[in-house]
């Protein structure tokens, strides 16, 4: 665990695998963020936010930025940790993806 602010944080690093990921922190998180490499977006999760939802910033290719709503498929937090779900800019199978959440 890292401490942000006296909180605890943790952050690592994922294989996308194109179906859902639990993530265990041993704690439930106020905050998520998850950068896909390979796909080129940010995808980020609150708990005002519903279940399996988000808000996903994507470069979509000929310099332009897309930042939209996931209406599913997205992050959902859990009482431990998060679970990513298998929206393909978030977690599709060889990706490369990173988390940090507190």
């Amino acid at each position: 665990d890292k401490n942000m602010r006296g909180r605890r944080a943790k952050q690592g690093k994922l294989a996308g695998t194109g179906a859902a990921i639990n993530v265990v922190l041993g704690f439930k998180p106020d905050y998520v963020r998850v950068i896909n490499v390979t796909q080129k977006s940010i995808t980020e999760m609150t708990p005002l936010m519903s279940a399996a939802k988000g808000i996903q910033t994507l470069d979509s290719g000929s310099g332009t930025t897309d930042i939209a709503e996931l209406s599913s498929a997205g992050i959902t937090l859990t009482e431990s940790g998060f679970k990513l779900g298998t929206n393909a800019a978030l977690n599709t199978a060889s990706d490369v993806i990173y988390y940090i959440a507190w």
